[in-house]
């Protein structure tokens, strides 16, 4: 029971943090002048450096293996965008969403691997 709350609260967290940014950057598109194009790859960086980020920080605090604490981490959050994708988005799968899940997998284990050996 404790480990589903952890992974709820994790995926929580994960969601308002990815929901602020997508609205700043948003906000910035709309009224800022800033291209599409633009804002895409800025919403994908912020994205991957999110994943890399919660991936090194769940890798500090385990005593596992980092590969398999950066899975769990970088599953919660192929979980809550494929959810997303699916209901705003149902046909539009394409072969980069793919690559783009790929990366924010490799991003959250490379974090929690990073993030294990750090922690002496």
């Amino acid at each position: 029971m404790k480990k589903g709350q952890e992974f709820g609260k994790q995926i929580l967290k994960i969601s308002i943090i990815v929901i602020i940014y997508t609205l700043l950057i948003s906000m910035i598109y709309t009224w800022g002048g800033m291209s599409k194009k633009m804002a895409r790859i800025l919403i994908w960086i912020g994205l991957l450096f999110l994943s890399f980020l919660m991936g090194y920080i769940k890798g500090k605090k385990t005593e596992k293996k980092g590969y398999k604490t950066g899975g769990k981490v970088s599953l919660s959050i192929l979980l809550l965008l494929t959810l997303f994708h699916i209901l705003f988005y149902p046909k539009s799968w394409q072969w980069m969403t793919i690559f783009y899940y790929f990366l924010i997998v490799l991003f959250s284990v490379l974090g929690a691997m990073i993030g294990i050996n750090k922690k002496k």
